[in-house]
């Protein structure tokens, strides 16, 4: 009887070790479980470092490459930049008739008492040469120092008006082309107006110190629009005939 006993508890103890061990090896595995599920969280939540980018290179305006045609073929495309500022742009017009940005219509340089010839019917002409002595006093003028005045006419033969607003005489000395000072002393005029075509005129005086040992070399350059080159003339700075 006692025997029976025993061999029943000791079968129980067994059975309920048994079921100790399952419980505890499901509750390991549940734990081993939960933590690669929180690491895996972990991991998907951490912050990713932003890739480090280099800033971009302008496109230049002007590309040259092959593009594909709707044929299959490979076609060279080309893309020009038009540059558009102070400079003549293709295709653009200067400040010349012809587009080029220089004059279009020129004359040869003549002589001082000559005349220039534009090829639209323009002509320019040293009309006077006076030598005198400075009166007046002015800035950087002495009284004394020597005057040449050169009277300047105009006559317009071409078909448009000419414009006379922007006249600029220039003149120079000597073998070394030395620049003569500009002498103002009230009896100057300037250009100041537009000459009408088909025949109209236009006379100023302008008048420079010129050492009297130079008034055999010198020239007088005259600069009046954009369309045509300067009238220059050359030579003795004496009366004219």
């Amino acid at each position: 009887m006692i025997r029976s006993v025993m061999n029943s508890l000791i079968s129980a103890n067994r059975r309920s070790l048994r079921v100790t061990c399952a419980l505890a090896s499901v509750t390991v595995l549940l734990l081993a479980l939960a933590g690669c599920s929180s690491s895996s969280r972990t991991a998907s939540l951490q912050p990713v470092s932003p890739r480090a980018t280099s800033p971009q290179t302008p496109v230049a305006a002007s590309v040259t490459g092959p593009t594909a045609s709707s044929g299959g073929t490979v076609a060279p495309v080309t893309t020009v930049a038009r540059t558009v500022g102070s400079t003549v742009t293709a295709g653009g017009s200067g400040s010349g008739a012809d587009g080029s940005g220089l004059p279009a219509v020129s004359a040869a340089p003549v002589a001082i008492h000559q005349t220039v010839r534009y090829q639209d019917g323009v002509t320019a002409r040293i009309v006077g040469v006076r030598q005198s002595r400075v009166t007046a006093v002015g800035p950087g003028e002495r009284t004394g120092q020597p005057m040449t005045t050169f009277t300047v006419s105009f006559r317009n033969g071409s078909a448009t008006p000419l414009p006379l607003e922007r006249v600029v005489v220039e003149v120079t000395y000597g073998p070394s082309g030395d620049p003569a000072a500009p002498v103002y002393d009230g009896s100057q005029t300037d250009f100041s107006s537009t000459v009408a075509p088909g025949g109209g005129t236009a006379t100023a005086r302008y008048s420079f110190s010129i050492p009297v040992e130079q008034l055999a070399a010198v020239t007088v350059r005259v600069r009046f629009d954009d369309r045509h080159t300067s009238a220059v003339f050359s030579g003795k700075a004496t009366q004219a005939a």
